[in-house]
Parts: C-alpha cells; sequence; structure tokens
C-alpha cells in the first residue's frame, strides 16, 4: 500500500459533448461500486505522462468510442476526491474538454458501446442534466453541471 506522500492525484481528460440540437450531453452510465444505483460521467480518461490534456481527450474518445471529435476549449479543471473500490481516498484532477463530433451523423446515434471497457459493459447515452437531477441520478463531476 502507497504512503500518502506516494499518492499522487490522477489527471483525467473528460469530454464533454453536447447534442446540437436539445439540452443534451453524452455521458457514459456507470453503477455505484456494489450496487445497482446508476450515476453518469462524460466520457474520457487518465492523461499520460508527457501528454497535453487536448492530445488525451482525443486518444480516450478514439478508444472508448471510436470517433474523432474536434476540441474546442477547456470548460473547466476540476478536483474530484473520493473512495475508490478499495476503500481508499483517490484523487482526480479533472480537465472537462467542450468537444464536438468530425462526423455529425453521429449525433443521430441513441447509444454509444464503451469499447475499451471488457467487462464491464458500458454504454453512453445522451442526458439531460436537469433530468438527472430531478430523478436523483448524479452526474459527475459536480463542477460539469455549473459549467455547462
Amino acid at each position: 500500500m502507497l504512503t500518502s506522500f506516494e499518492k499522487r492525484p490522477r489527471p483525467v481528460a473528460l469530454a464533454v459533448i453536447r447534442h446540437p440540437q436539445n439540452d443534451t450531453i453524452l455521458a457514459v452510465c456507470f453503477n455505484r461500486h456494489g450496487t445497482d444505483e446508476p450515476y453518469y460521467r462524460p466520457a474520457g480518461g487518465g492523461i499520460d505522462y508527457g501528454e497535453t490534456s487536448r492530445a488525451a481527450v482525443h486518444r480516450e474518445i478514439r478508444e472508448e468510442l471510436g470517433v474523432e471529435i474536434e476540441s474546442h476549449r477547456i470548460l473547466d479543471v476540476a478536483e474530484n476526491i473520493y473512495i475508490n473500490e478499495e476503500g481508499e481516498i483517490s484523487h482526480q484532477i479533472m480537465f472537462l474538454w467542450e468537444v464536438s463530433f468530425v462526423d455529425p451523423a453521429l449525433y443521430e446515434q441513441e447509444i454509444f458501446i464503451v469499447t475499451d471497457n471488457n467487462p464491464p459493459h458500458l454504454e453512453a447515452h445522451w442526458v439531460s442534466p436537469a433530468d438527472l437531477a430531478q430523478r436523483g441520478i448524479h452526474l459527475f463531476p459536480i463542477a460539469l453541471r455549473e459549467a455547462l
């Protein structure tokens, strides 16, 4: 087990993809550890050493969704401190990138299969942040709600 001195925050790049015809964003549906309780988070993942957050968000979307994006701007940089599956504190620094699909036909697709996560089988859906909040379903990171 690592000491607190050896642990470091993990940098993460997330893709905020807004649907051009409504108030939805594309987000991956996860289940809270050990439960059937869903929550949503934009697609994306870890930034490799020596990689920029912009390069990471492009790579992660290619890996997870198999599509190309255009990156526009950083919406926000947020911290996420939480208890992970092992019951330990995890700390992420998240770069929230506003991006769009290169292929506009992808906006007509309702479900995207996350291809680099076996198992579990994960899907990304167009979700309304307001609708999720009304239904008591979390959208992470919390700072995303304010950035939208």
